[in-house]
């Protein structure tokens, strides 16, 4: 007896799904990571920025989607920039000119990816990450550097930043949000 398929949605001969959804579910499977997951486990010793997958090696990249500003209770504010934050890189730097989501690699300190977030945002707009909002679609590539090719594994967040922006003690200090970014000249000279 052979098998069917419910066809009362489905047209005959086409499969109950959508392809592209089933590979996003494999690739999230396969890496299994929220922004509290503890990345010691996955670290390779030597170079520690490197984690191992089911047995192949990767980098990791975090990136922050910014959709809301928060004031000093976590409520969201009303002169909150709706709803996203870019930032362009500076004229010095690789890929001058393009505007990105914060984001970078995790780090030999980074212990988890929300870690790792929290100080790619401070490093590079000020701000403090207050709330992991929503995880996105995990993202994998191959990046090659001179002769060398990386395995790369994205983890983009949607995050909701305070109001408040860190000094260089880390003593959180209340601004308004058009003042609260500060932009390193290295990395980045525009946002908007």
């Amino acid at each position: 007896m052979a098998s069917s398929i419910n066809s009362t949605s489905v047209p005959s001969g086409m499969l109950p799904h959508d392809p592209s959804a089933a590979a996003r579910n494999v690739t999230g499977g396969l890496f299994d990571l929220d922004s509290e997951t503890d990345l010691s486990a996955f670290r390779i010793a030597e170079p520690p920025c490197r984690f191992r997958f089911r047995g192949t090696t990767y980098r990791i990249r975090v990136s922050a989607r910014v959709f809301s500003w928060l004031d000093d209770n976590h409520n969201e504010t009303t002169d909150s920039p709706k709803p996203r934050l870019l930032l362009q890189r500076a004229l010095c730097d690789t890929q001058s000119g393009c505007w990105e989501v914060a984001g970078g690699g995790v780090e030999k300190q980074d212990q988890s990816p929300r870690n790792a977030l929290t100080r790619e945002v401070q490093e590079e707009n000020g701000l403090l990450l207050s709330v992991v909002a929503h995880a996105l679609p995990v993202q994998t590539w191959r990046k090659s550097k001179g002769e060398e090719w990386h395995e790369w594994v994205g983890l983009p967040y949607i995050i909701e930043v305070s109001r408040q922006h860190a000094t260089s003690q880390y003593v959180p200090q209340p601004v308004g949000w058009e003042n609260a970014i500060r932009l390193d000249p290295e990395e980045h000279q525009a946002f908007t």
